[in-house]
């Protein structure tokens, strides 16, 4: 699998905010440790399903490296913010390819506080989506939290009608068919 094209079209928010996005590079892993230390903490475990304070630094470093070093194993894609010739990450979503089969893979997204409720994640998801199409992947998955209602809508946006909710030992999994 090869990335076409680094970056995407941007995106607008009703506040006026243009939103930029692009495929994640070896080049961010010190820009996306950060972007993970400026979630909060409920953010980060309503991600990661877990209490995330006293994880190790070196190991968001290693989970950083990993998102940034997909490759031909998934993609990325990193939501942004530029200003001043800065570029300051609001959002990630990603697709981890099954080891099993080539055509489906488990995704995920998270952003920050401040930039939910405005229509990035259902536009970050939108791409993630459309590129896992074009790459030949008919199925993603992903793992939530009862409480995280917020993913739970946002997928009920972005694909109201292929996608599919089950309940697991007190999580919640989903279906979603390309």
């Amino acid at each position: 699998m090869k990335i076409l094209g680094q970056y995407f079209p941007s995106f607008k928010t009703k506040q006026e905010e243009k939103i930029y996005f692009r495929k994640l590079t070896e080049a961010d892993i010190i820009p996306l440790v950060e972007f993970y230390y400026h979630l909060s903490q409920e953010t980060r475990y309503l991600r990661f399903q877990m209490i995330t304070d006293g994880i190790p630094e070196n190991k968001v470093y290693e989970y950083a490296e990993k998102l940034c070093k997909l490759e031909n194993k998934g993609l990325a894609i990193v939501a942004y913010t530029y200003e001043d010739s800065i570029e300051s990450f609001v959002g990630v979503a990603r697709y981890m390819q099954n080891l099993e089969t080539d055509t489906q893979a488990e995704f995920a997204i998270v952003l920050q506080d401040g930039f939910q409720g405005k229509g990035i994640g259902r536009y970050l998801l939108h791409l993630l989506f459309e590129e896992a199409k074009r790459y030949g992947l008919i199925k993603l998955y992903g793992t939530m939290l009862y409480s995280n209602t917020g993913i739970i809508e946002l997928i009920k946006k972005v694909a109201p009608d292929n996608h599919h909710f089950t309940h697991a030992e007190g999580q919640m999994e989903v279906e979603i068919i390309l």
